[in-house]
């Protein structure tokens, strides 16, 4: 019999899933990212079953990439307000579609929960560019030399000379290097949330 498994999480992303159900994305404390069917919850309800970044007690099984969910209980949302929302969207997004299934990765968990906690109380988008520095380092990619890198190939001062300095740098131009970054640690992986804070906030 396949084991029955409980922990706790965030989730990160949900979509309807056929008919009645939907597939719901988890970063698990212990097991990291979770993805698994949550059944006939659109019976129940015409609304997703949790919000996108509520802290949840979850319990799943299954053999495969794709799990069954058996529990999904939410215990609080951690989505801030308007002001910081698509900062918290963009850390969401970037451990969805970049962390492996099932790569254990309690760090990681625990990064984003502490960031979360932060986009509560302020719209930063430097606890923002902390986040996605050390979501790097912990997937394994040596942050500072790749923006280093990044930057070298950016020239963006009026006579046309590279910044040499990341102190000199505003967060929004620090975000847009990053995305940089992400580009070339991750081909082929796009994070959509990048452009809308770089295009839209000052």
């Amino acid at each position: 019999m396949t084991q029955r498994i409980q922990d706790q999480g965030l989730v990160l992303h949900t979509r309807p899933y056929r008919e009645t159900s939907a597939i719901i994305s988890v970063l698990t404390e212990q097991h990291g990212l979770v993805r698994g069917v949550l059944k006939g919850w659109r019976k129940r309800s015409k609304t997703a079953p949790v919000g996108q970044l509520s802290l949840v007690t979850v319990e799943y099984l299954g053999a495969g990439e794709l799990k069954t969910l058996t529990r999904l209980e939410a215990n609080r949302s951690l989505m801030p307000g308007p002001a910081s929302m698509s900062l918290a969207l963009l850390c969401s997004e970037a451990c969805y579609r970049l962390m492996a299934i099932e790569h254990q990765d309690a760090e990681t968990y625990h990064l984003l929960l502490s960031t979360l906690h932060h986009l509560q109380s302020e719209a930063s988008k430097g606890v923002v560019v902390h986040f996605l520095k050390e979501f790097l380092i912990l997937q394994g990619y040596d942050a500072e030399r790749e923006l280093n890198h990044e930057i070298s190939l950016n020239k963006e001062r009026p006579d046309n000379t590279a910044y040499n300095d990341a102190s000199a740098l505003s967060e929004t131009m620090m975000l847009s290097l990053l995305q940089g970054v992400f580009q070339r640690c991750y081909p082929g992986k796009s994070i959509r949330t990048f452009n809308l804070i770089i295009k839209n906030r000052p």
